[in-house]
């Protein structure tokens, strides 16, 4: 090749690599918010949780929580929580919120079921007469690899969560 080529491609090889950086990669929007689309809630037929209804399912899950340190202490193995299958959207906040608040208390959690504890949790809509409670929580600690296993402790507690028959189905 001769001088002048040479030269040339030199120049225009920075040129060339520069220009890539502007090439749009991954979930580049061009510029503009990026909005996941709208949830549409008759899918499931199930009404979307409001900021209140989390507020109380956050207070309840961390209620919950903080009674049963208390009575039966820290975990000394690391803690598996099991997402209930199907995962509707109550039961994905509360598996989040239970999450959370186990961390906070110094919680460790682990991944594989074999490793520890396994934390499960219910809720269900309850009628106590002349009573604003109309959810009962419930975290079961099994021994084992699910469910199936031993069941070791409970607790239970009743709650106010904002219309509940709306968001549970």
């Amino acid at each position: 090749m001769t001088r002048p080529t040479l030269r040339a491609l030199a120049l225009f090889f920075p040129v060339l690599l520069l220009s890539a950086c502007n090439m749009p990669t991954g979930y580049v929007y061009h510029d503009q918010l990026y909005k996941a689309p709208v949830q549409d809630s008759s899918a499931s037929g199930a009404a979307l949780i409001s900021q209140t209804q989390a507020a109380q399912i956050y207070r309840a899950m961390s209620d919950l929580t903080t009674r049963l340190t208390q009575r039966a202490g820290l975990a000394p193995r690391p803690v598996y929580v099991e997402t209930p299958a199907p995962a509707t959207q109550i039961q994905t906040l509360m598996d989040n919120d239970l999450r959370d608040t186990l961390r906070r208390l110094g919680y460790t959690l682990t991944g594989d079921p074999a490793q520890g504890y396994v934390i499960a949790h219910r809720i269900k809509p309850v009628k106590i007469e002349n009573s604003p409670l109309n959810a009962e929580i419930a975290l079961d600690i099994f021994d084992g690899r699910s469910k199936k296993e031993t069941l070791l402790t409970s607790e239970t507690g009743f709650y106010r969560i904002d219309s509940l028959d709306k968001i549970i189905r």
